[in-house]
Formats: structure tokens, C-alpha cells, sequence
């Protein structure tokens, strides 16, 4: 089930978009800055939703969920209550920052890879010169 909930969080107007199965839940988030319209939500989902589940590679492993009551009565009263549980709001937050953390060490790891390709240039580089004033022209 996709839920996107928008939230003020104190700064900003945030968007969390949760992807939840019965085993795991993926979620991320969007900061629209200034309060959206409808129309740019509507965008939102339409045009970068898809493209950000995509990139989404981390979840965060929970219990089964519960089902939701064929009483529509009941299952108001279940939704309603849903929406004040913080907690599922909490491991949305935590499968964001577990994605964050995974892209983290990715990028450090590349960067250490560039960063050691330069300094295996530069060697080679100070090699190359020393040998060429070696020969003497």
C-alpha cells in the first residue's frame, strides 16, 4: 500500500511517501519548501514518484500488518487511528536514514576510489618527469 502524507515539520512542508508490504516498508521523503498546491502534489506523484521508488533500494524489515475490517465502520475507526500512530511515521523516518546511510558509504567509497586514481596519476606523472630530467633532454 503508498500512503504520501504532508507534514509541516517547524521549517518546512515535508512529503513521505511510504511503500508498505506485509514484511517490509520503504519509504522517502520530498521537502516542497513553501505550503504545496494540490496541482504540484498532483505533479509530484505523476512525474518524479515512480523515479524516486526506483532509486529506493534500502527497507526496513517490520511485522505483519494488520488487515483492515470489511466493517466499514470499523474500518473508519481503524484508519482514523492509523493516522494519529506516530510509529508508523517513525519507521518510515528510520528506512529514509537507513537509505541515506547506504548512500553515504557509496559515495564515500567512490570517492576514496577517485581520490587514490589521482594520487596513482600524479605518481606516474612525478615518475614520467623525473626520467625525462634523468636523460638530460
Amino acid at each position: 500500500m503508498l500512503t504520501l502524507t504532508i507534514f509541516h515539520d517547524g521549517q518546512y512542508w515535508v512529503g513521505m511517501m511510504e511503500e508498505n508490504n506485509r514484511s517490509s516498508i520503504k519509504a522517502f521523503k520530498k521537502v516542497f519548501g513553501m505550503r504545496p498546491s494540490d496541482k504540484e502534489i498532483l505533479d509530484f506523484i505523476n512525474s518524479e514518484f515512480f523515479m524516486f521508488f526506483k532509486k529506493m533500494e534500502c527497507s526496513l524489515k517490520t511485522g505483519i500488518s494488520k488487515k483492515l475490517s470489511r466493517n466499514p465502520k470499523k474500518r473508519v475507526k481503524q484508519i482514523n487511528k492509523e493516522k494519529k500512530n506516530t510509529a508508523r511515521l517513525s519507521k518510515a523516518f528510520a528506512a529514509v536514514k537507513l537509505d541515506q546511510e547506504k548512500r553515504k558509504t557509496i559515495r564515500k567509497d567512490s570517492y576514496k576510489e577517485d581520490k587514490k586514481i589521482l594520487e596513482r596519476k600524479k605518481y606516474e606523472r612525478k615518475l614520467e618527469v623525473r626520467r625525462e630530467k634523468h636523460r638530460g633532454h
